[in-house]
């Protein structure tokens, strides 16, 4: 998830970090490796999916979206019908943390995010 966070992640241009590499993966292997991240059980895949689906629900705040609630996770579930274990709660609540903050680890420090690789230039040609 921390992966997949960092490639989502705005630059300063309003690019994410997934389409400066995936724009040189063609040409660059370390860009191709830059995409590849570690593998989600399968068995865990749903969690992910759910994940997804929550993240944002419990609005904005004043540093961006808002970390999900009990009650936006309580409702949602009552909605779709399904009755979440205990650490179920947990995984979604800790995959919304790392979704909302992808350079942190477990203790809260930040961790080193890969570079991410500069736009080419354009080309201008005068027309000569």
């Amino acid at each position: 998830m921390r992966h997949e966070s960092r490639l989502n992640a705005r630059q300063k241009d309003g690019a994410t970090a997934r389409d400066y590499y995936e724009h040189s993966a063609h040409r660059n292997a370390e860009a191709r490796a830059a995409l590849e991240g570690p593998e989600c059980p399968e068995a865990l895949e749903y969690l992910l999916g759910w994940a997804y689906e929550l993240h944002g629900r419990s609005g904005l705040s004043e540093v961006g979206v808002a970390p999900l609630s009990y009650a936006t996770l309580a409702e949602w579930a009552r909605f779709r019908g399904v009755a979440l274990e205990w650490w179920e709660v947990e995984a979604l609540l800790r995959l919304d943390a790392e979704l909302r903050h992808p350079s942190e680890d477990e203790t809260g420090e930040a961790e080193e995010a890969p570079p991410v690789p500069v736009w080419p230039k354009r080309k201008v040609t005068d027309g000569r």
